[in-house]
């Protein structure tokens, strides 16, 4: 047997004669398409290293404990590997077998079936993911699982190259990859040649085994199908370079084609009657004997294509170097170089899109959505809005927003009784009308300016509105009001210069009059007083005399008392820095 692989779980696909079945074609079913186990027979057993070869003992027809279980698309991933996903059914099928025990090996699962080779039906195409658990104490090679496929003849002779073989060996395989103690190869294509055998009837059997040791599992998932042997044209006619693809069956281990390309899929120039070849080796063959070849003559081909498409107005069809966007019918000949003559007939339908035109007039700041788009600046936009099934509806959006920006006085702080003026006035933008509100009530209607005497902390607020109503803004002024006293410096200069020449009391409208204003020395003697003046008149301040004598620079001290309007009485004191 040539070997491919060595692992410690055995998957093994044979056919040998076919004893005990009748010459059934199970062809159809070969991959478990029908989602059954029809047309194959299904058994079980124990297995035992015998002179060091593995014995497949006390052999029962059916299965037993989910041995042997057929698997779809619908059930995703084996649920052992995380590293990467295992597909339960490869890209090829809808179903597939899963065979071998999940847990505790040392058993055997079989499934057999039979099919007929014809001329269409000369390529065994299979595709296998195995899954093996590594024993720690290292059993010897016999004692773990393989995988191999073998082929007889009805006579019972094997075939040559009919076989495949994997086994573990202690180390992790090339194409293998480990997770924990489980060593897997995800699907894998496979395949045999059996074009000399066109018109037997041959056995498959596939098997699966854990170790004979300690049970470590070993089991796979597979499914098979029927191929013609041949190298197949990718398309009908060359490209418009005139290049073509030629591919070769998938599922061997290595291609060389006549023209020294070394991989499945061969691109090369058109050109009428030029052969083409291709020699191939199957997996796990180390025997040149097992090479086969396939011929290709490049044929001149005529076909003929009809085409019924719908697209949506915008779009366009392509044919070869046409483009076609509008509804009719339609004939392209596309002819390469005398390779070949494709004849399209194309019944093209053009869908109307439906078209909505919108205008947009907001004020800057707001946003125009539909559907998902979201539109924050003036222009002009065309928004698709996709619909199932049908062709997308087309939205035309003129979008205008308008500008408008305002100002109004800073925040003030005042003293209790004082005027303050509020000025508003438009930036950016045209105002249509302006007003001035408190908290509860309009204080000025078409006003920018206006003079208030706020005897609390509130808010006033300058609104304008565009001309064309549009936009609103509005601006907030605070204003603090701060309760009714008088101010002294904590210096003065009374000096040849009028600036500062005289110590006094400034003060509101609130203040009705300085009551008495006493000045003292840092001693405590009386230097100045003073009574019944009015506030924030520097003529009755003190000029840092006594008796009509200048007093020498220094620190002294003062203290006023002043009559507020309500009637109450505030006393001030503090320190005064006479400055020569």
């Amino acid at each position: 047997m040539n070997t491919f692989l060595k692992m410690c779980g055995t998957l093994c696909l044979i056919l040998p004669y076919l004893v005990g079945y009748g010459q059934v074609d199970n062809t159809n079913n070969l991959g478990f398409e029908k989602g059954t186990f029809e047309g194959w027979t299904l058994s079980y057993g124990n297995v035992k290293l015998i002179n060091n070869r593995i014995e497949y003992q006390n052999s029962q027809n059916g299965t037993i404990q989910d041995r042997h279980v057929i698997v779809s698309k619908s059930q995703g991933n084996d649920p052992k590997i995380n590293m990467e996903a295992i597909p339960m059914v490869s890209k090829e099928g809808n179903y597939a077998m899963r065979i071998g025990k999940t847990v505790n090996g040392n058993t055997w699962e079989r499934a057999s079936t039979t099919f007929k080779i014809t001329a269409d039906h000369t390529l065994f195409q299979y595709h296998f993911a195995v899954l093996l658990q590594e024993d720690v104490n290292r059993h010897s090679q016999p004692q773990k699982p393989g995988f191999s496929l073998k082929i007889t003849d009805l006579a019972g002779t094997q075939i040559t190259c009919g076989d495949f073989d994997v086994q573990l060996e202690g180390n992790l395989l090339a194409g293998f990859k480990v997770q924990g103690d489980i060593e897997y190869k995800n699907w894998t294509t496979g395949a045999i040649d059996l074009r000399q055998h066109v018109g037997k009837t041959l056995k498959v059997e596939v098997t699966a085994h854990g170790c004979t040791g300690q049970g470590h599992f070993g089991y796979a998932y597979f499914d098979a199908e029927l191929l013609k042997s041949e190298i197949k044209q990718a398309s009908v006619c060359p490209d418009i370079n005139g290049k073509m693809t030629l591919l070769a069956p998938d599922g061997f281990e290595k291609y060389q084609w006549s023209n020294g390309s070394q991989n499945k899929a061969l691109s090369a120039q058109a050109v009428l009657g030029e052969p083409f070849k291709v020699t191939i080796t199957p997996f796990s063959s180390l025997d040149a004997a097992c090479n086969f070849s396939l011929y290709y003559t490049v044929p001149f081909k005529t076909t003929n294509t009809n085409l019924k498409e719908a697209i949506c107005d915008g779009e366009n069809f392509k044919i070869d170097d046409e483009v076609y966007k509008t509804t009719g019918n339609y004939t392209k000949i596309i002819s390469r170089g005398g390779i070949c003559d494709s004849t399209v007939n194309l019944d093209l339908l053009v869908n109307t899109v439906p078209k909505i035109n919108a205008i947009f007039n907001k004020c800057e700041g707001e946003s125009v959505t539909i559907r998902d788009s979201i539109i924050k600046t003036s222009g002009n936009y065309r928004i698709r809005i996709q619909r199932a099934g049908k062709c997308d509806s087309v939205v035309n959006v003129d979008v205008n927003f308008e500008k408008l920006e305002i100002k109004a006085t800073e925040n003030q702080s005042i003293t209790i009784g004082d005027p303050i003026l509020l000025v508003g006035e438009t930036v950016t933008g045209v105002e249509g009308s302006t007003r001035w509100l408190s908290a509860t009530q309009e204080v000025c209607n078409a006003c920018h300016n206006i003079t208030l005497e706020p005897i609390f902390d509130q808010n006033f607020y300058f609104e304008t509105v565009s001309q064309t109503g549009l936009c609103k803004r509005t601006d907030t002024t605070s204003i603090k009001v701060v309760p009714c006293t008088v101010h002294f410096p904590d210096s003065f200069s009374p000096n040849s210069d009028p600036l500062n020449a005289k110590f006094f009391g400034f003060g509101s409208k609130c203040v009705a009059k300085i009551l008495s204003l006493i000045v003292f020395d840092r001693w405590g003697e009386q230097v100045f007083i003073t009574e019944n003046i009015p506030v924030s008149d520097e003529n009755f301040g003190w000029d840092g005399k006594k008796d009509g004598r200048e007093l020498s620079a220094g620190l002294y001290s003062f203290v006023a008392k002043a009559q507020l309007l309500d009637g109450s009485i505030e006393q001030f004191k503090g320190p005064i820095n006479l400055l020569r």
